[in-house]
């Protein structure tokens, strides 16, 4: 699987000018240990990362992991947006990947999610029914996703920064030299009828502001007291 985790996190401001987005503190744990955890209980294993911004502390911080799971990845040395750090990772990537954004948390079963997506189509989206402080984007139709627009969609879901990809869904792009975004990749499907799409009702969470780090971490609090009174780790 992979997780983009190379922003700038510009949006973060002072937070993120010298800690990398995915290692904001979250109570006593980094907002990368948090978003693991489902993914490990999942069960994978193996995981790309494709990095930019502060990639170092980033690499340094996954060799805490070294021996139990089964890490690479890969740096763009000039921005490319989020489908162009797939490009600079090419070689990492599977025929079929699990996607993740590296400042999304999502409890759900990642395994079920991949099982899902259908055999003929190069990429499935994840869309939500809850309310996340999102604008809605995604609008679903017939198992497929028929609108995707960050201005917002009336009565549509909100993408969960989730999707599973065929590789070959990227070699449309394998010419273009400066930045693409993944956004670009999904409009270029739903154009031509290839994009799958699955609605959950589990809420997601992002820290890409810091309102909504704010709001993650004071959940995550609420979360782990709860845990605890019902005499959970």
């Amino acid at each position: 699987m992979v997780i983009l985790a190379g922003g700038f996190a510009s949006r973060l401001g002072p937070l993120a000018r010298e800690v990398p987005k995915v290692l904001q503190p979250v109570g006593d744990e980094t907002f990368l240990d948090v978003m693991l955890t489902p993914l490990r209980a999942s069960g994978f294993r193996r995981f790309h990362f494709c990095l930019g911004h502060l990639a170092d502390a980033v690499r340094r911080y996954l060799e805490r992991w070294e021996g139990e799971l089964e890490i690479s990845s890969s740096v763009e040395r000039n921005p490319r947006g989020t489908a162009g750090a797939l490009l600079d990772g090419l070689g990492h990537l599977d025929d079929l990947f699990l996607l993740v954004l590296g400042d999304t948390y999502l409890d759900i079963d990642y395994a079920r999610v991949v099982d899902l997506m259908p055999g003929g189509l190069p990429a499935l989206m994840v869309a939500t029914s809850a309310p996340c402080g999102v604008t809605p984007n995604v609008l679903l139709s017939g198992g497929h996703v028929v609108r995707y627009d960050k201005d917002g969609v009336p009565g549509g879901l909100t993408d969960t920064g989730v999707a599973v990809l065929r590789r070959s869904a990227l070699d449309p792009l394998l010419a273009r030299a400066g930045p693409v975004d993944l956004g670009d990749v999904f409009r270029r499907l739903i154009g031509r009828g290839e994009l799958a799409g699955t609605q959950i009702a589990e809420r997601f969470y992002d820290i890409g502001t810091p309102a909504r780090y704010g709001q993650f971490v004071a959940h995550r609090h609420r979360t782990r007291q709860q845990r605890r009174k019902e005499g959970q780790p």
